[in-house]
């Protein structure tokens, strides 16, 4: 589970454990995005992860959730496809999946690098989020190794947040 983290909020946190819960993974693995060319953040990289940090304790995720860094580690960010080919090189004999919300998962194939690529060899656990579900229907995801998460559309974002809405 990919995220910008800036901060963190409950609507992720409920993605994570409803990921687990839905029987697809045994383990998750969270990580911080690095660098992005596309976006800037608010906070600092040793705020992120502090806030990262924080966020994770108070989730009280199981031993299975983990949070790693290794992103942040990185001069810029993973490219989606180049993780998925270096995640599969790491570990062949396991299934790997992407868990991302609806209005990512809407922008793969026209803004995501060899996105095309990317929805023929990944898996994917998507999220529904408030505002991009009633452009989403579940035939449009066609790939027998995409799955919706059965949640209700999810309203929170970092942005809100930030501005101070603290209930996200």
């Amino acid at each position: 589970f990919g995220f910008c983290d800036d901060p963190p909020t409950l609507a992720h946190a409920t993605i994570i454990k409803e990921a687990l819960k839905s029987g697809l993974v045994e383990n998750v693995i969270v990580f911080p995005a690095g660098k992005l060319s596309y976006k800037s953040f608010s906070a600092d990289r040793e705020e992120r992860m502090k806030m990262t940090e924080l966020w994770a304790s108070a989730a009280q995720f199981p031993k299975t959730i983990h949070i790693s860094f290794f992103d942040m580690q990185r001069k810029e960010a993973f490219k989606w496809i180049d993780l998925l080919e270096h995640v599969t090189f790491l570990a062949p004999d396991l299934k790997h999946f992407f868990i991302i919300g609806s209005d990512q998962y809407q922008e793969i194939k026209t803004s995501w690098t060899r996105g095309d690529e990317l929805l023929k060899k990944a898996s994917f656990i998507v999220a529904p989020r408030k505002g991009f579900l009633e452009d989403f229907p579940i035939e449009k995801i066609s790939f027998s190794r995409h799955y919706l998460l059965p949640l209700s559309p999810l309203e929170s974002s970092s942005t809100e947040v930030r501005e101070g809405d603290l209930s996200m």
